[in-house]
């Protein structure tokens, strides 16, 4: 009657099934192991960062952005906190500040965006601080200099005012007794 199922063609499926899982359990392995790369990486150089070597962390993280685009957003975020820690005295918000906004244009559904959004906004209040005390100290540096010419007038005029009372004492004939 009919045709019965020789071995071969009854495991095909099951075979097939095998290879097909296989080959997706070894992709995903190779996926895992380049997530775990970029991730020990990236705490290298966080590592770097917190024992003070900033232009080696930079560097790492230079290299994490080129090596590991899917993890942009956090490597960002990390360059963006680095440039606002101050380094020999001086930090700079700007490259911070610039930093930080890349997140929000490049990454809108970052799980850190709302954190780049306040740190942004920190470093622009931070930044606009620091205009107001360069301003505010040109013109105490101004006032200082005007406070000193003036000293000095006053300094003048006190010399001319006791010049002339020299020579008022001089030319006033003395007093004689009644």
């Amino acid at each position: 009657m009919g045709r019965k199922r020789d071995r071969k063609r009854k495991f095909f499926y099951l075979y097939f099934a095998v290879i097909v899982i296989s080959i997706q359990l070894l992709g995903g392995c190779t996926t895992l192991k380049w997530v775990l790369t970029g991730k020990q990486d990236l705490s290298e150089a966080k590592q770097l960062a917190m024992h003070g070597d900033q232009t080696e962390a930079l560097k790492k993280y230079e290299q994490i952005l080129k090596t590991f685009p899917e993890m942009g957003d956090q490597t960002l975020f990390w360059m963006g906190v680095l440039y606002a820690q101050p380094r020999g005295g001086k930090s700079d918000y700007q490259k911070s500040l610039d930093v930080f906004q890349a997140i929000l244009d490049k990454y809108p559904h970052s799980d850190l965006r709302e954190e780049a959004r306040v740190m942004a906004a920190l470093i622009k209040e931070l930044l606009n601080q620091e205009q107001s005390i360069r301003t505010s100290q040109k013109q105490t540096d101004a006032w200082e200099k005007k406070a000193e010419a003036l000293k000095q007038k006053i300094e003048q005029m006190k010399k001319i005012d006791r010049d002339i009372e020299l020579k008022k004492r001089r030319l006033k004939p003395p007093k004689r007794g009644s």
